[in-house]
């Protein structure tokens, strides 16, 4: 399949799944090769297929993100505080030593 066989809402999808970061609204419509009135449409088709799942679309003016939903922040909080606190392997350690210390 090839993008031309995808729609402009999984294209759209994609781009703002994968840039991990605000994305400008031109730059959408240049890639997906429309105006930034068909793109504004887009992401609000998005922000709905989003609403209360853990992910949703943070729009600004000028650009679009895919980010996670407040609904899941606390959880997310919760297991990235359980992620650090866990104790370090010997082979993690040792990498670290090394790192830290060089060869």
């Amino acid at each position: 399949m090839t993008s031309m066989d995808l729609s402009p809402i999984l294209q759209l999808e994609a781009l703002l799944f994968t840039a991990g970061e605000p994305v400008d609204i031109s730059f959408l419509a240049k890639k997906l090769q429309t105006n930034t009135v068909a793109i504004q449409s887009l992401v609000d088709e998005l922000v709905a297929k989003y609403e209360g799942t853990a992910l949703s679309i943070l729009k600004t003016e000028t650009s679009v993100s895919l980010v996670t939903s407040s609904l899941v922040s606390e959880f997310l909080s919760t297991e990235r505080k359980e992620s650090l606190a866990r104790e370090l392997t010997k082979p993690a350690l040792e990498t670290l030593a090394i790192v830290l210390y060089g060869d």
